[in-house]
């Protein structure tokens, strides 16, 4: 099977590969070229604009998640009957879990048999971008760099100048040199980019940066680089999508307090039998009835206030787990099932559910990959089950006693000590956020567990 295919990295985060990623995406979307958009590593936000850029769905590769083949499997299945599939990279080209540069953007180019546009932010600097080029090129993995883009030139003196010292000393075509902007394309916050649906003008954002991709890069060179890959052979592996006729209905929370889901868990869930029905914990209006409910990450902070004063929801959150519901909670939708938030000071009451505080800090209290070891039965997973997953939060997070916790959490500095993993009745909270593709076992658990409480008479 053949994918035309690039893969953007830079040298470092903030070198400007999501700007590029986005302005390639937005400007082959509109010559009506079909592009799927995949993001290397766990982001949510990154995501959900690359989706916006195509005007599609976008997916998640790690290789920290899958192996090899899974790998090519994800991609080529995600990116099927697409004309094209573009990977926004994170971080360096070579950075990654360790010195070897495991579950790097170098990694996943190498799995893929994909090209690299390497993105050089060339701020005063033109000679030196040749020797970091040319230091790329010759690096183990660095011969995928099939081109450059040159990014915040000053001057078109100094445009031409890098691009000539790049192609001449390093011996790499330069796409395209990108002027220094007055201000950022597109506004951050703590967690990186502001999501989508903070940012009201977000499709005309989205068509400005394109513009600047146009009127800089040479579109058609680019294209061509993405064509020139390799056939993969993928017969038996890839199966088609099929969505059985549902015999459960999950809420899954969406809303400006949660919205952190990976498509790939909300299309596992599909899969696994399950109708999707969305729901707010802050509209204040009724539920429809579900046999389940799961409570994504997100960002509780500007709504603590009136999640906390919306005691009514919490109560009929609680009655739902009280009566048996699988719930499913993890990263902030936890939080909200814990005890107490504190956000600027302000301690706020929550559900109530797990014997879990949060407490918002100024720098991230947890970030990376997580691994993790069961350690008895629960609604979603079994005893010794080993799952996957990540965790980025700014919060401090304490449990009383051990909270009945289920999860043992390694990650790569070793051991962690606080609790994880609270399981009360059918209901299960974790800091952790899962992969679905790296834990098959999630949905169709959670599924089963649907239906055995909508059997018993729950719903």
């Amino acid at each position: 099977m053949s994918m035309p295919r690039l893969v953007v990295s830079g040298l470092s985060g903030g070198a400007g590969k999501t700007t590029v990623s986005l302005g390639l995406i937005r400007a082959f979307t509109r010559q009506n070229i079909q592009v799927h958009p995949f993001k290397k590593g766990p982001d949510y936000i990154d995501t959900a604009w690359l989706a916006m850029a195509a005007h599609g769905k976008a997916s998640t590769l790690d290789p920290f998640f899958c192996d090899a083949e899974g790998l090519r499997r994800h991609f080529f299945s995600r990116s099927a009957g697409a004309d094209l599939a573009v990977i926004e990279g994170n971080r360096g080209l070579f950075d990654g879990r360790d010195l070897a540069g495991s579950a790097s953007t170098a990694e996943v180019a190498r799995h893929l048999d994909a090209p690299v546009l390497l993105v050089v932010d060339i701020t005063k600097m033109t000679r030196t971008a040749a020797a970091l080029v040319a230091g790329c090129k010759n690096f183990p993995g660095g011969e995928r760099i099939a081109g450059v883009i040159l990014n915040r030139a000053g001057t078109a003196r100094h445009a031409a100048l890098a691009k000539r010292a790049v192609e001449e000393l390093a011996g790499v075509p330069v796409f395209g040199v990108l002027p220094r902007l007055d201000a950022p394309p597109i506004c951050e916050r703590r967690a990186g980019l502001v999501t989508v649906g903070m940012d009201d003008a977000a499709d005309k954002t989205l068509d400005g940066i394109a513009d600047v991709i146009c009127d800089h890069t040479d579109l058609e060179a680019i294209l061509s680089v993405t064509r020139d890959v390799a056939v993969h052979d993928l017969d038996g592996l890839l199966e088609p999508v099929i969505f059985p006729v549902p015999s459960v209905r999950i809420g899954v929370v969406r809303d400006g307090a949660l919205w952190q889901y990976y498509d790939e868990n909300l299309e596992a869930l599909r899969m696994a039998g399950a109708e999707l029905v969305f729901v707010s914990l802050l509209d204040g209006g009724p539920w429809p009835d579900i046999d389940g409910l799961y409570l994504g990450g997100g960002d509780l902070s500007p709504h603590a206030a009136a999640l906390a004063a919306d005691t009514g929801r919490q109560a009929a959150v609680r009655a739902l787990v009280e009566a048996g519901m699988p719930v499913y909670a993890e990263h902030s939708g936890y939080f909200y099932c814990g005890r107490t938030f504190t956000s600027g000071g302000v301690s706020h009451a929550m559900a109530g559910i797990f014997p879990v505080t949060a407490a918002v800090t100024e720098k991230p209290a947890r970030l990376g990959y997580m691994e993790a070891v069961v350690t008895r039965d629960t609604p979603f997973f079994p005893a010794n089950f080993r799952c996957k997953g990540h965790e980025y939060h700014y919060a401090n997070l304490a449990v009383d006693g051990s909270g009945n916790a289920a999860l043992r959490k390694k990650a790569g500095g070793g051991a962690i000590d606080v609790p994880d993993g609270l399981v009360y009745k059918s209901a299960f909270g974790s800091s952790m956020q899962i992969f679905a593709p790296a834990v098959p076992e999630w949905a169709p658990g959670f599924v089963r567990a649907a239906k055995a409480w909508r059997s018993g008479g729950g719903s």
